[in-house]
């Protein structure tokens, strides 16, 4: 339950009566306007989620869209509890939290790093300590599929603002309302982008993982940081996170369920081996990082972030840890991502290559090699130099273009 200390006039929500403190009775909304029914009242913020507060500028925002159901599962990299809500953040998939560890988080031994500094000894960057799981259910609004695209534009969420990009333009901290006419228009999409692409092409190293995919979840109030966020906002944009399964309504597009954690100090091989990573910092220095292998021998990064079998090997071995540790669930080759099918001139931005991202991804990662589209799909062959089946994503070896050929 949240206090809403006054509510505005001229906002139709008159379909939920407050529940009233102090057992004082106020009269029904007039005509849709509550700015007048209550100053002091409490209300289960669950009801905003229901269609009945959300009134987009376009109709086809406020009907379940035709898009595909989408399920998959996403990953966090994060510290030790307490939990919060997948909103208002950035998902990776498998190869995305990977490199993301591997990238700018792993080669510290006392927290610091870009915008972290724990000052712990043994920390990694922001105390990063498990490797959460997330299973997904992503479905695109109308105007978005119009577009031919299941996913927006990747937004960077930090401290709970979506700081960019914007087509509006500018980008960081306190730049969250120039999203607006995007919310406006494609309602609160689920955004992607392959590491290396726009918005991160200073990235380039993303594309030495397999698929290395981001995502953007946009919660209650996307425009605000957590400090700035108010009631009042929270019900004007409340974000596309469901309850239940998605409809395709711009307050509707995903679902998020609890699917499991590793220790990232047991999946690396730190412990049992040392009592924590403190001890093995001492002794060690370095558990790796984009440019060398870890110390006393612990080589689970590998010899650099460049070494794309090592990679591919690396993703294979880890989904094989969370399938082993939860066998009850699906098998991580069975909810591998789906391409991300986002298209920067599609979606609004000048300067685009003219396609999704996943046909460049595709073209960057093929070549003139062959794939797929030239063994077919389903089936496994041991003299082909990478595979089509549905097993390839869990041992790593599928082709450039299993996702866009035979992906589910």
């Amino acid at each position: 339950m949240a206090t809403i200390a006054f509510l505005w006039c001229g906002v139709a929500f008159c379909d939920v009566q407050p529940q009233l403190r102090g057992g004082v009775a106020y009269p029904p909304c007039p005509d849709g306007d509550i700015g007048n029914c209550s100053t002091d009242f409490v209300l289960d913020r669950s009801h905003f989620r229901g269609s009945g507060f959300y009134t987009p500028k376009d109709p086809e925002l406020a009907k379940p869209s035709s898009a595909k159901l989408q399920k998959f599962y996403m990953y966090r990299a994060q510290g030790p509890p307490p939990d919060y809500p997948v909103e208002n953040v950035d998902t990776t998939n498998l190869d995305g939290v990977l490199w993301y560890l591997h990238h700018e988080v792993i080669q510290t031994c006392t927290g610091e790093g870009y915008l972290s500094n724990t000052g712990k000894w043994g920390d990694r960057k922001f105390a990063i300590s498990r490797l959460r799981r997330f299973m997904v259910t992503t479905k695109a609004t109308t105007p978005l599929i119009a577009k031919g695209m299941n996913f927006g534009v990747f937004k960077a969420f930090d401290s709970g603002e979506a700081t960019g990009p914007h087509i509006s333009g500018g980008s960081g901290a306190g730049t969250g309302q120039n999203s607006m006419p995007e919310w406006e228009k494609y309602g609160f999409f689920v955004g992607c982008e392959y590491v290396g692409q726009f918005p991160h092409q200073q990235w380039p190293s993303g594309n030495d993982y397999p698929n290395t995919i981001w995502y953007s979840l946009p919660g209650e109030c996307p425009t605000y940081d957590r400090k700035g966020k108010t009631a009042e906002c929270n019900i004007m944009l409340p974000g596309g996170a469901c309850e239940q399964m998605p409809t395709g309504q711009g307050n509707c597009t995903y679902h998020v369920e609890e699917a499991g954690e590793l220790d990232i100090d047991e999946m690396v091989g730190i412990k049992p081996r040392w009592s924590d990573r403190a001890a093995f910092c001492s002794q060690c220095h370095t558990e790796g990082g984009p440019h060398g292998p870890g110390g006393c021998g612990l080589n689970f990064w590998g010899p650099n972030i460049n070494d794309k079998e090592a990679n591919a090997e690396r993703v294979a071995k880890v989904a094989k840890m969370f399938d082993d540790k939860y066998p009850d669930m699906p098998k991580s080759a069975d909810m591998a991502a789906p391409p991300c099918d986002f298209d920067q001139s599609r979606y609004g931005f000048s300067g685009g290559p003219g396609k999704s991202q996943a046909a460049v991804h595709e073209e960057m990662n093929g070549g003139g090699q062959l794939g797929c589209s030239n063994y077919g799909c389903g089936t496994y062959d041991r003299n082909h130099h990478c595979q089509c089946n549905d097993k390839c994503s869990q041992y790593g070896n599928c082709c450039y273009d299993y996702w866009t050929k035979c992906g589910r």
